[in-house]
């Protein structure tokens, strides 16, 4: 059997054009929260993108430790407001080619088009679509985007209906001779504002559970939210939730009642944490979306669904995994969980759960992150399976420009995970992307 190519399982291309004009209310501050509009039209402008463009350049030489935070950022802007997405894969491919010709890099889109109640993005989530489709048509055998679903943009059997064009149309490569569907899996990213388990998006986990199409969806608490006016709306106290056949087990009769109990204390406790607001302070309301506790209602009903919660939780979670740091911690004492040690609990049970070790992987040169990843690694299932078969190689770039290079990235993980590179970046992918899980 020939080796899998070399794939990196987690990247975006999308630019601000597909982020509505207040996406900058997702930066913890208040005077930029109150003018965000303010600070995307200077960014926006060609003037500003042309310094940011000569700024990077300055920069590009410096790595490691000599690149400041004004230099990351400037990276970053700089993907961030490439005119093309396809320039921006590009940039990608141009490190992951260094690794294997061959590669593979997987696109995550994401739907911002009800981001923010008060106004949509300029380039709309359709038309992100078509523009990855257009990259598909020019890399078949590279590119392999996932569409990303959000049950307020279509629920139920529409959604399902809506999304078979990307699944069940394609195209030949005219290298390899293989017809590949346009897309390849599904994006989700909770904190935009719906809960994972909510019944809208039943029998699209069942249409991808009966395709063997794989699931990936943004576990941290922290990155991309919900930032308009009326989050209380989206957060009911007795949240409606899909339920398994036997809605009497154990393991769904504590995952409802927990995640019940900690909506109550957010709002009872903290009720300044979900409240209505003008300035998309959402934050902490948001992590009850992404709640890796969520997927346990819809693991139990699909079981042989393949869901990555990526990021591994967080490395600011991995950062707490002990029980002295967890106990100390007021979000974490409220929430009940530790994300990390959460994540890697499910897997544990729950046999064809996945995760990623994209953006976390930046912080493999802080000793307590690099020595729970790598327990992570060596740990098995309840089966005596182990772990380290379903975890995947992803850098999350360009989030990950604030904090290194791509090329930096790919390093960091070849120094310090080298034994499991193979393994997380060849045939694990592999199997997510394309192989039927066992029952």
């Amino acid at each position: 059997m020939a080796k899998a190519p070399f794939t990196n399982i987690h990247i975006h291309v999308f630019n601000t054009e597909c982020a509505p004009d207040n996406f900058l209310r997702i930066i913890t501050s208040n005077f930029v929260r109150k003018h965000p509009k303010t600070f995307k039209s200077i960014i926006d402008k060609r003037f500003t993108r042309g310094i940011i463009r000569r700024l990077a350049k300055w920069g590009a030489d410096k790595k490691g430790k000599d690149r400041g935070s004004v230099n990351k950022y400037i990276s970053f802007l700089e993907v961030g407001t490439t005119n093309r997405q396809l320039d921006i894969y590009r940039d990608a491919l141009a490190v992951a080619q260094k690794y294997d010709p061959q590669c593979r890099l997987i696109g995550l889109s994401l739907n911002m088009d009800h981001m923010d109640d008060k106004g949509r993005p300029p380039k709309n989530f359709n038309t992100q679509l078509k523009e990855l489709k257009q990259i598909k048509k020019y890399y078949p055998d590279q590119f392999f985007p996932f569409v990303c679903v959000d049950p307020r943009a279509h629920a139920g059997q529409l959604m399902v209906n809506w999304m078979k064009k990307f699944f069940e149309n394609g195209m030949r490569s005219p290298e390899t001779g293989m017809v590949r569907p346009y897309f390849a899996g599904i994006k989700m990213y909770p904190a935009l504002g719906f809960f994972p388990f909510d019944p809208r998006l039943d029998e699209m986990y069942a249409y991808a559970e009966r395709e063997g199409i794989p699931i990936m969806s943004h576990c941290t608490r922290v990155g991309s939210q919900y930032i308009g006016p009326s989050i209380e709306s989206l957060i009911p106290r007795e949240v409606d939730m899909i339920h398994p056949e036997d809605s009497t087990s154990p393991e769904f009769i504590k995952a409802k009642s927990e995640i019940h109990a900690r909506i109550e204390r957010y709002y009872s406790q903290n009720p300044s944490w979900i409240k209505n607001n003008d300035y998309g302070d959402n934050d902490l309301a948001c992590d009850l979306f992404g709640h890796p506790q969520n997927y346990i209602p819809v693991m139990l009903k699909y079981p042989k669904l393949k869901i990555c919660l990526a990021h591994m939780g967080g490395d600011d979670q991995i950062e707490l995994m002990n029980p002295e740091k967890e106990t100390d911690n007021e979000i974490i004492k409220l929430d009940g969980y530790n994300w990390a040690s959460l994540v890697k609990e499910l897997m544990l049970t729950f046999p064809n759960l996945y995760t990623d070790i994209s953006y976390t992987l930046a912080k493999l040169d802080e000793k307590k992150v690099r020595d729970e990843i790598q327990d992570w690694l060596r740990s098995a299932d309840q089966e005596g399976k182990a772990l380290n078969q379903r975890i995947l190689f992803g850098t999350d770039f360009y989030m990950t420009e604030r904090e290194a290079r791509e090329s930096e990235l790919y390093q960091k993980a070849q120094n310090q995970l080298s034994q499991w590179m193979t393994v997380m970046s060849r045939d694990n992918c592999e199997r997510y992307l394309f192989e039927l899980p066992e029952a």
